[in-house]
Formats: C-alpha cells, sequence, structure tokens
C-alpha cells in the first residue's frame, strides 16, 4: 500500500470498508462458519488480526489494538460469503486443484483444506503402494483386506459422508498402527485433527474443532463403552448442517464430514444403545500379529513420508474406486464377520432368536413376553453371556418386530380367562425349569 493509503483520513481515522477493500486486494480471504479461509484453507484470526496490525501501524501510530479490533469485524463482514462451500469433487493439493474425475488444473483457489501433496499429472494413478508403504501394508493387514483400507483413505480425501461409515483398526499392540497416523497427518495436515473421538459425546464444544476438517484421528481407542451414540452416528451419516456451539458463543448450522480413523485394541461399544445404529456405521480391520522375527525399523516413519506423494496417489485410486461403486466398500469376509461379532457383543438377542432349540417362527404360533424373556435369560446363563435387562429386551423386541415377523399384542391367554402381552408367530420351545 501507498505512503497515503485511501483508507486514511486527514486526521488518522480510519474508513474500515476501504481498508478491507484494500487488505483484500493483498489477502484474498474468504469469512464462512466464523471462520477465514484463504489459498491456503483456514487461517486463525490471530494471525488475521497480526496482519490487520502491521498495515495499520505502518501508517496510524496509535490506538492499534481498538482500531484492529474495529477493522476485523468490518473484514469479517466483507468476506463474509454464505455460497462458499466445499466441493466434492474437488480435492486441494500444493501444486494445484484435482477433481474426482481426474481433470488436474494447475491452479490454486480459496479452499477449506489444501493437503500437503505435490501432483505430478504424468504420473499414473496406482492401485499398487510405493514400496515401503507396500510392505508396510503387507506386514500389517490381511491381503484382502487392504482394497478396503484404500478405498477409506481415499474416501477421506474429499468433503463428504455419502458412505455413512468410521473405521477402526484393532489390534494387540506393537503391530505399527501408529506409523500409519504419522504418515496421514503429515498429508492432511491441518485438515486432521487428533484427538479422542468419544469427545463427541462428552464434550458439547468438541464439534466446532471438526468444522471443515476431513479427518478425525484417535490413535489410543478408549475400551470403555459409550453412555451415549447419537451425536456420534449423526457425524459419520450427516449430510445437512447440523448444531455446534463454540464457548461464549451462540451456536450456528454447519456442515461437518470429519471421517473418523480409529486405532485400538478393542472395538467400540455402547453402554446403552442397543440398535445397529452405532455398529453397521462401523469397518473393522484386524491388525496382523506382529511376526516375532521382524525387526523394527526406527526410520519407518521417514521412509513412508518420503512417499507421500505416491501414496496419495494410491488413496486417490481408492477413491474412484469408490465413487465407482456408488460409494459401497469392499469388505472381505472378515470384515462382515468382524461386524456381525460386534453386532452380538453390542446385543445379543438376535443370537438368542436364531436359536432353533429355544425358539421357532410360524405364523400360527403366539407366546407371551414373559416366556419368551425367561427363555433369554436362560438361554444366556447356559451359554455365559450376561443378560440384557427386562426393560432393555422387551423395548429391542418391540422395536424389532417387523425385522422378525412377529406381531405385538396384549391378548395372549394363559389360564383361565387372562390375558397378557406378547407376540404373534413366535413361541418358545424350551422351558427354563
Amino acid at each position: 500500500m501507498n505512503s497515503c493509503p485511501i483508507w486514511k483520513d486527514e486526521k488518522g481515522n480510519v474508513n474500515e470498508v476501504l481498508f478491507c477493500e484494500e487488505f483484500s486486494k493483498d489477502h484474498p480471504m474468504v469469512y464462512s462458519q466464523n471462520r477465514f479461509y484463504d489459498y491456503m484453507g483456514e487461517v486463525n484470526p490471530a494471525d488475521v488480526s497480526m496482519m490487520i496490525s502491521k498495515v495499520i501501524m505502518q501508517n496510524i501510530p496509535r490506538r492499534i489494538d481498538a482500531i484492529t479490533k474495529s477493522v476485523l469485524a468490518t473484514l469479517k463482514v466483507y468476506c463474509d460469503d454464505s455460497s462458499f462451500a466445499p466441493r466434492e469433487d474437488e480435492i486441494h493439493l500444493a501444486n494445484g486443484t484435482l477433481y474426482t474425475d481426474g481433470t488436474w488444473i494447475p491452479e490454486l483457489k480459496i479452499c477449506f483444506n489444501r493437503l500437503n501433496v505435490t501432483y505430478d499429472p504424468s504420473a499414473p494413478n496406482s492401485s499398487q503402494a510405493p514400496p515401503f508403504f507396500s510392505a508396510f501394508l503387507n506386514d500389517l493387514f490381511y491381503p484382502e483386506d487392504i482394497p478396503t483400507l484404500q478405498e477409506y483413505l481415499g474416501y477421506c480425501l474429499i468433503p463428504c459422508n455419502r458412505a455413512q461409515k468410521m473405521i477402526f483398526i484393532i489390534g494387540n499392540g506393537g503391530e505399527g498402527k501408529s506409523r500409519l497416523g504419522v504418515v496421514l497427518k503429515v498429508i492432511f495436515q491441518a485438515a486432521m485433527i487428533t484427538a479422542n473421538f468419544t469427545r463427541i459425546e462428552t464434550d458439547k464444544f468438541f464439534k466446532s474443532n471438526l468444522i471443515n476438517k476431513l479427518v478425525l484421528l484417535d490413535d489410543d481407542i478408549p475400551m470403555k463403552a459409550l453412555s451415549s451414540t447419537e451425536n456420534i452416528k449423526n457425524l459419520v451419516t450427516a449430510e445437512t448442517p447440523i448444531d455446534v456451539e463454540e464457548k461464549g458463543k451462540q451456536s450456528f448450522q454447519a456442515t461437518l464430514y470429519s471421517r473418523i480413523i480409529g486405532f485400538g485394541n478393542g472395538s467400540p461399544k455402547s453402554l446403552y444403545d442397543k440398535s445397529e445404529g452405532l455398529t453397521r456405521r462401523l469397518i473393522i480391520l484386524n491388525a496382523k500379529p506382529k511376526d516375532p522375527n521382524r525387526i523394527d525399523d526406527p526410520f519407518l516413519a521417514d521412509k513412508l513420508i518420503a512417499e507421500k506423494d505416491q501414496i496419495f496417489l494410491w488413496m486417490f485410486e481408492g477413491l474412484q474406486r469408490l465413487i465407482r461403486n456408488n460409494y459401497q466398500f469392499t469388505l472381505s469376509n472378515r470384515i462382515r464377520q468382524n461386524t456381525a461379532d460386534i453386532m452380538s457383543e453390542s446385543c445379543n438377542i438376535p443370537e438368542f432368536l436364531r436359536d432353533t432349540s429355544y425358539i421357532c417362527f410360524r405364523s400360527n404360533y403366539s407366546d407371551s413376553t414373559y416366556n419368551i424373556y425367561a427363555a433369554y435369560q436362560d438361554w444366556c446363563r447356559r451359554n455365559a453371556l450376561t443378560a440384557l435387562s427386562q426393560n432393555t429386551f422387551c423395548s429391542w423386541l418391540h422395536n424389532n418386530a417387523e425385522r422378525w415377523n412377529i406381531i405385538p399384542t396384549t391378548h395372549i391367554k394363559v389360564g383361565q380367562n387372562k390375558e397378557v402381552r406378547g407376540y404373534k408367530g413366535i413361541a418358545v420351545l424350551y422351558r427354563p425349569i
């Protein structure tokens, strides 16, 4: 700016609108969802204040704090753009913009996130990972599970929740899971946040940290069962804005699309939610047990980071395959069985109902809820399982009656002239003594 800026009058007062107009020429930004964004992604408000202060100080060496605060408030209005929104088909890289159809534009745009990847348009996309990363994957995962990981990491490159899944990598420890987190952090940088994913439920302000973040990485999944799951389920499936609250500020609507990646020794479990709402959103990958003869490479992380541009191409190929498959992940039999096992651990009622030595389903059968629950308790005892409470069991059975082709009724006859609650289409075969 020149020595006598147009935004300063003879008395040294600042015309805030003219200042914002001149400032924006040198520092193009957009203000959206209570945040500034420029060509590199999100800009810290403190950095914006510092830039404003430097310009003002050169021309008006007084009342810096008050003027800066006032100009910052005006700049938010001046740069506000309600139409500025992330595009699902764009990936912003260090040297340009890559579209999901493979189109490459060597141009930087103002964006919500910019990945730490330099793209070579002459390099072919590959389903084969680069050498060190490939060896790392083969040491850590079963071969049939690697395509799932490739698709999920590719899914994390774009701002959308269409696949409605979160992924957890489970092992006994020492396999090297954390190395994957290190290389992902280098690739995503500010587009990734590392935190305990349970804070989505326990900290009402935490969701504001996820605004325009592509990934939430939890590198140490807590083994304690979740007391609630509604916010997590909402985040995984959200396709419309949800309410977000920041400390000391009015809540507002924001579109969240952070994909959850977790590492741990066990799968997440719910304390009270016995529906399939949480488990059907899970993809569980098992880490292979560590080879006792394997010698750990202390420089592995450095080698993986050096391959980050090629790892990105591998991820991008997984994204394109996922899109071609209409956001349906490639799932091995092992992964499908993991999901079934988690569902059974979370709620063992379906397993009980499938036990033909206890239960029979026929349209002309009927039985009381009391008898069905008594049989369930006996089944749990004989199978060394913990029975759910009577209220939980009755509520689950009622909510899932249509799925099991049974009809709730209050007219199950017992004794003489007595009717109780129960179901048509089901009968208990095994009567506990």
